[in-house]
């Protein structure tokens, strides 16, 4: 758009979340969205934090879980860590 390109990664987990509707009302209008809660919800969130762009970053949780077949050399996934702050996260992206 206008000569310019977004680009960004993807962080995802995998677990049981809360999804909750949270809102308020002012003057009458309502105004609700759903909110997803939890520590897979903030976990995915700081993965996409340390995705690099056009990369998705899974936990390990989530590569657990995957299908053997997922996990193949077709799919080229590759362990990775990244840190931030003093904290470092492990995955594959």
């Amino acid at each position: 758009m206008n000569g310019k390109t977004i680009q960004c990664g993807i962080g995802i987990d995998y677990g049981k979340a809360l999804l909750t509707q949270v809102g308020l009302k002012i003057n009458n209008e309502v105004a609700k969205d759903l909110v997803w809660a939890g520590k897979i919800a903030n976990t995915a969130s700081k993965f996409t934090d340390l995705a690099e762009p056009q990369e998705i970053f899974v936990t390990e949780r989530f590569y657990a879980s995957l299908p053997t077949y997922l996990k193949s050399e077709d799919f080229d996934w590759t362990a990775a860590v990244r840190f931030k702050s003093n904290s470092f996260y492990k995955g594959h992206v």
